[in-house]
């Protein structure tokens, strides 16, 4: 299950939904950080890479984050607990983007696949991360989230 990190995943509203097409169970899911122009170059480079195997055995089909509008991302987000694998492009900004953080979450605690994918310009987070930056965003749910950060790296 996933963890709220921010304000609006916390909301019981659900602005809109996604297609039916992208939210299938059993999905193999990318997550990487739309405004990073690595990132963006080296998932797409993957996926051009992949999709061919993907389409033969993946059937239900693949869902990138980055294509997902800003209003649905929460939704998208969480088919990741549902997925048949997690793809994360890690790139410079990834451990301070919330959307990254809450696909690995989400991940980690649904025993999902992950497969992370550190580019050059990626630094994996030190003890000060931690102890420092993570309670400052997560308050009360920095253990659990701890928890499964650290089985991801």
């Amino acid at each position: 299950e996933g963890i709220p990190l921010s304000s609006k995943s916390t909301s019981s509203k659900s602005i809109g939904r996604l297609p039916d097409h992208l939210s299938r169970p059993d999905m193999l899911v990318v997550s990487s950080l739309p405004d990073d122009d690595e990132s963006v170059a080296a998932t797409g480079i993957l996926i051009g890479k992949i999709q061919s195997a993907v389409v033969e055995l993946v059937p239900e089909g693949m869902l990138v984050l980055t294509d997902v509008s800003e209003a649905l991302l929460c939704e998208a987000t969480a088919c990741v607990a549902h997925a048949r694998m997690l793809v994360v492009v890690l790139s410079e900004g990834s451990l301070h983007n919330l959307m990254q953080l809450q696909a690995v979450v989400t991940a980690m605690g649904a025993e999902v696949p992950c497969v992370p994918v550190s580019l050059p310009n990626f630094r994996f987070p030190v003890p000060q991360y931690f102890e420092e930056e993570l309670p400052k965003r997560f308050g009360t749910t920095v253990h659990e989230v701890e928890e499964r950060l650290q089985l991801f790296f």
